[in-house]
C-alpha cells in the first residue's frame, strides 16, 4: 500500500475520588507497550488517568458509553490505546494543535489526549447527542478546558465556515472504513493537514483497495506506523495517516 516511514520516538499527586468506585488502574510508563514505544507520561498523568477512569465509569453507570469497565481492560483498551499515537507522532505531546476527534463516542482518544497535552485544542464530534453530553460532562469534571464537544454529523459540519479547513489533524478510532473517513474528514483539514486513524493491521489490509483509490482521488499521501501489540489479548494496532498534498 505505502512504504512504512521511519519515525523518531521522541509526581503522582494525591487523589480522592468523589465517585463510589475506588478500583485503581495504576497506569505506569513500564506498562506494555508504553515502555517499548518509549512513551513518557507527563507529570501528574498517572493520577489524571485514575481520575478519567473514575469519572467515565461513573457516568457509564447511567449511560451506555462503553462495555470496557474493568480497571485493566480500561487502562489497556482505552487509555494506553489512545495515547500510543504520541510515540509515532510526538508533536501530539508538545505542540499546540487544533484537533477534531470524529465519532468521539465515549471520549477516546479525545479525553486522554487532551489530558496528556493541555496545549492541544480538541473538539469531540459525534452524531449521538447522549454521548456528546457525557463526554462534555466528563471533560468538565476532569477540568479539561481544552476539550469541547459538538453534536452533529461530520459531513454536515465540514461545510460550515467555522469548521471548514480549520483543523491540523482529524482523528478517528473504531468509526468507519478508511475510504469513507477520507471523504468525510478531508474538508475539515487546514492546508497540509492530516487524518490520523486508529486501526488494526487486518483492517488496513482489508480496506487497502478503496483506501488507495480515495487517497489518490483527494490527493493524500499515505503513511503507516509500525505495528504494535496491546497486552491481555487486546490485539495488534497500527496507525494510518493521510497527509494532504494541498
Amino acid at each position: 500500500m505505502a512504504q512504512i516511514t521511519a519515525i523518531s520516538f521522541c509526581a503522582y499527586r494525591n487523589y480522592s475520588c468523589h465517585h463510589t468506585s475506588q478500583r485503581m488502574i495504576n497506569l505506569q510508563e513500564s506498562d506494555a507497550p508504553l515502555q517499548e514505544l518509549k512513551v513518557k507520561l507527563p507529570d501528574g498523568f498517572s493520577a489524571k488517568a485514575e481520575e478519567i477512569y473514575q469519572v467515565v465509569t461513573a457516568i457509564n453507570e447511567t449511560h451506555n458509553l462503553t462495555r470496557i469497565t474493568s480497571p485493566e481492560d480500561f487502562k489497556i483498551r482505552h487509555l494506553i490505546d489512545s495515547i500510543c499515537s504520541v510515540a509515532f507522532y510526538p508533536e501530539l505531546a508538545t505542540e499546540s494543535l487544533k484537533i477534531l476527534d470524529l465519532g468521539c463516542g465515549g471520549g477516546f482518544p479525545c479525553i486522554p489526549l487532551s489530558a496528556y497535552n493541555p496545549n492541544l485544542n480538541i473538539t469531540g464530534l459525534d452524531s449521538e447527542g447522549t454521548k456528546v453530553k457525557c463526554v462534555a460532562q466528563a471533560a468538565s469534571e476532569l477540568g479539561l478546558d481544552n476539550l469541547k464537544t459538538i453534536h452533529a454529523r461530520g459531513r454536515e459540519l465540514a461545510i460550515k465556515e467555522e469548521h471548514k479547513a480549520q483543523y491540523d489533524i482529524v482523528t478517528a478510532r473504531a468509526v468507519a472504513t478508511a475510504d469513507k473517513l477520507i471523504k468525510e474528514c478531508r474538508q475539515f483539514l487546514k492546508p497540509k493537514g492530516r487524518i490520523l486513524l486508529y486501526k488494526t493491521p487486518e483492517a488496513i489490509k482489508k480496506e487497502e483497495k478503496l483506501t488507495l483509490r480515495e487517497a489518490k482521488k483527494y490527493k493524500f499521501d499515505i503513511e503507516l506506523s509500525p505495528i504494535f501489540t496491546l497486552p491481555n489479548d487486546a490485539g495488534q494496532r497500527q496507525f494510518i495517516v493521510f497527509h494532504s498534498q494541498r
